[in-house]
C-alpha cells in the first residue's frame, strides 16, 4: 500500500510540474501579445515604408511564435489534467492503477522530473477519510473548491487584458485614418498591424468569457457534492458531477500566469475555514 501512495505521490509531482510547464509557456504567449499590441500602435507613427513592413513582419514572426507556445501549452496541459483525473479518482476511491496505465504515464511524461519529484506533495488532498466515495466527494470539492477561485480571478485579469488590447486596436484605427493617402505598401502594412491587433484581443476576449463561465459551472458543481453528502446510492450521481467538473476544467483556458501564487495564502485560508 506504501509503494502504490508514493506512486500517486510521484503522479502528483508529474502533474504538477506539467500544469506549470504550461502556464509558464502561457505566460510567455501573454507578453508577446502585448509586445504586439504596443509594435502595432508604435508603427502607425513610423515615418517611411520600410519601418512600416519591418513592423509587420516582427508582428508576424510573434504571431507564429505565439502559435508555437500555445502548442507547447496545450500538450502540457493536457497530459497534467490526464494525470489529474487518474490521481484523483485513485486517491479517492483508493483503487490502484495498472502497470501499463502508470507506465505510460510515466513514459510520455514530459518535463523536468527533478523538479516533479520536488512538487510531489503527499498531502495535496486535504481529506482523511477512508478511500471511498466520500472520500473521492471531499478531493472533489477541494479540487472544485480551488478552480473555482482561480478562474474567478484569472477572468478578472484577462478582462483586464481585453481592455488594453481592445484600446491598443482602438488607438490604432484611430490614428492610421491620416495615412490612407499613402502609398499601397504602407497601407497594407498598417492595416495588417490593424488586424493582428484585434485578432489577438479577441483571443483574450474568448479567455475572459471561457474563465467566467468555467467558474459558474465549477459552483454549479460544489452545490452539487454539497447535496450529495450524506446521500445513500449515490454513485451513479458522483460519477455524473465528476464527469461535469473534467468537462468545466478542460474546456476552460488554464488559469492565468502568475494567479495562482497571488491567490494561493487566500484560498489555503478559506478552505480551512469551510472545513472547520
Amino acid at each position: 500500500m506504501a509503494d502504490v501512495d508514493q506512486k500517486l505521490t510521484d503522479l502528483i509531482g508529474f502533474s504538477r510540474e506539467a500544469f506549470d510547464t504550461a502556464q509558464t509557456a502561457q505566460g510567455w504567449s501573454s507578453r508577446l501579445q502585448w509586445v504586439l499590441a504596443v509594435i502595432a500602435v508604435v508603427a502607425v507613427f513610423l515615418p517611411g515604408q520600410e519601418l512600416a513592413i519591418v513592423a509587420a513582419g516582427l508582428s508576424l514572426v510573434g504571431a507564429a511564435a505565439i502559435a508555437c507556445l500555445r502548442f507547447r501549452q496545450q500538450g502540457f496541459r493536457r497530459y497534467g489534467e490526464r494525470v489529474r483525473r487518474a490521481t484523483l479518482l485513485a486517491k479517492g476511491l483508493g483503487h490502484e492503477l495498472s502497470a501499463h496505465e502508470y507506465q505510460s504515464i510515466e513514459a510520455t511524461f514530459g518535463g523536468d522530473r527533478k523538479r516533479a519529484t520536488a512538487k510531489a506533495d503527499t498531502n495535496y488532498y486535504a481529506s482523511r477519510l477512508p478511500p471511498g466515495e466520500d472520500r473521492l466527494i471531499e478531493n472533489l470539492y477541494e479540487s472544485a473548491f480551488w478552480s473555482a477561485d482561480l478562474f474567478k480571478y484569472s477572468a478578472r485579469t484577462a478582462w483586464v487584458r481585453f481592455a488594453g488590447l481592445a484600446f491598443a486596436a482602438i488607438l490604432v484605427i484611430v490614428t492610421i485614418v491620416p495615412f490612407l493617402s499613402e502609398d499601397l505598401d504602407i497601407i497594407l502594412s498598417r492595416i495588417f498591424l490593424v488586424v493582428m491587433t484585434v485578432l489577438v484581443s479577441r483571443e483574450v476576449l474568448g479567455d475572459a468569457f471561457n474563465y467566467s463561465m468555467a467558474q459558474h459551472e465549477v459552483c454549479l458543481v460544489l452545490e452539487r457534492l454539497e447535496a450529495l453528502k450524506g446521500k445513500p446510492n449515490k454513485t451513479a450521481d458522483l460519477m455524473l458531477i465528476l464527469g461535469d467538473y473534467n468537462a468545466a476544467v478542460e474546456a476552460a483556458p488554464i488559469p492565468q500566469t502568475g494567479v495562482y501564487e497571488r491567490r494561493k495564502q487566500n484560498i489555503t485560508d478559506s478552505w480551512d475555514k469551510a472545513r472547520t
